[in-house]
């Protein structure tokens, strides 16, 4: 039987989102760390990974690149104990789009198919919607996958996801198939 690995981006692909908690997560660590009261709203962020949108929301308001990147392991700590500490809103403006929990539940049924993610977002940000969703069950365990948190630039991701699935479900994967709105 041939193996699958099969990877999701999240959002505008398993999901319809207006993140309002997510996008405040940005905002509070540019106030928390470089006392900038700016949004992500500010740049053109579809299909980047949350570093990025991080980086380029900062040099939009003034901080130079060189120290809002040294800054990025705060930046982010910072994003992930914001949504932690609002938990209980992670699901608000975060909708799981048609057919995508039937797929995930016909994928997850099949022995041969290992799933996981492969998005822009931070990995706990990431699958914190998930659970919140009540898809995150359909992920394959040890939950695995590229993310933000790994690499600045969404191309590793899916290079990275694989290899993470090699090491967790070892043999050889037959077929790698991506899915994504970017």
């Amino acid at each position: 039987m041939k193996r699958i690995l099969v990877t999701f981006d999240i959002d505008g692909t398993l999901i319809k989102s207006s993140g309002l908690l997510h996008r405040q997560a940005f905002s509070h660590a540019f106030l928390q760390v470089f006392n900038v009261k700016g949004s992500i709203d500010a740049i053109k962020y579809h299909g980047q990974t949350d570093p990025a949108i991080i980086v380029k929301t900062l040099v939009h308001y003034g901080i130079p690149y060189e120290l809002a990147n040294g800054k990025l392991p705060i930046l982010k700590s910072s994003m992930v104990d914001y949504v932690k500490s609002h938990a209980e809103d992670i699901g608000k403006g975060l909708e799981v789009l048609p057919g995508v929990e039937t797929l995930l539940q016909r994928l997850s049924s099949q022995k041969n198919v290992i799933i996981g993610l492969v998005t822009g977002n931070l990995e706990e940000i990431a699958w914190m919607k998930m659970e919140a969703l009540g898809i995150k069950k359909y992920f394959t365990v040890p939950n695995f996958g590229g993310f933000g948190s790994d690499h600045m630039e969404r191309g590793h991701l899916v290079r990275i996801a694989a290899e993470r699935a090699e090491n967790l479900f070892p043999g050889n994967l037959d077929l790698r198939v991506h899915v994504g709105d970017t």
